[in-house]
């Protein structure tokens, strides 16, 4: 499609930090535009740089006062980026940091119909950044992972280590609990035959991280949580109920 050049510009300038690293780095995607045939107002000007450009319609524009404008990031994707991709290189490298015993945070920023979600959960026949993550966690640590219960978390962003007869001892228990969760219920009767959809299966990510320390062991724990109308969902807490929350 054909973009109308604003009449000013502006040279991209030299943003990097003075100590030469961010303390966050930051990462732009460009989101495909939903009509090919609208002007695109953003695009990739180089692996590190975005271009803004005023729309013909806009105020500014028909003053005569727009003009481009330039923005640096760590990295730009433009919209023909693949999920393996923004995954290679947004999320995989954290992957790593955390395997060897760092710290690692990595969420998504956009305004609402940005893309975040596909981001970051995607589909299931192309799986987001999480679901990539996951598998790439799992593929490395196989080898290496430590009983269940030997390492419980102890609810303050910490775990505790327990002996072989304790972790025996909670082990039991989550089964005792897992067999009363399997009780069967009485199956009600179908009255109205709900079509079953096609949905795909989801293609697993085969990325391993390389030079696993050996004497590492790795015990996961998950916790996926909402936060809506100034109240904390926890998603996984099936003793807390539906209408549990904290502030």
């Amino acid at each position: 499609p054909r973009v109308r050049q604003p009449r000013l510009t502006s040279k991209p300038q030299n943003l990097e930090p003075k100590n030469g690293k961010d303390p966050v780095e930051v990462t732009c995607r460009i989101k495909p535009p939903d009509n090919v045939d609208e002007d695109h107002c953003i695009c990739a000007f180089d692996l590190h740089t975005v271009k803004l450009i005023p729309p013909a319609t806009s105020f500014a524009f028909r003053n005569g006062c727009g003009k481009e404008q330039y923005y640096k990031f760590q990295h730009v994707f433009n919209p023909e980026a693949t999920q393996k991709q923004v995954f290679d290189q947004v999320a995989k490298p954290l992957v790593a940091d955390l395997l060897q015993g760092k710290n690692g945070l990595l969420f998504a920023y956009g305004v609402t119909g940005s893309g975040k979600t596909y981001t970051m959960e995607g589909t299931p026949d192309n799986s987001g950044i999480i679901q990539r993550t996951l598998d790439a966690i799992f593929n490395t640590i196989q080898d290496y992972q430590a009983q269940r219960c030997v390492f419980m978390p102890d609810h303050m962003n910490g775990f505790d280590i327990q002996t072989e007869a304790e972790a025996a001892q909670e082990r039991k228990a989550f089964q005792a609990q897992s067999n009363v969760c399997k009780t069967p219920r009485t199956p009600r009767q179908r009255t109205v035959d709900t079509p079953v959809l096609d949905i795909p299966m989801r293609i697993p990510d085969g990325s391993k991280i390389d030079d696993l320390n050996e004497d590492n062991v790795y015990a996961v724990f998950v916790t996926h949580i909402e936060i809506y109308q100034n109240y904390i969902y926890d998603l996984l807490d099936e003793a807390s109920g539906n209408g549990q929350s904290h502030r």
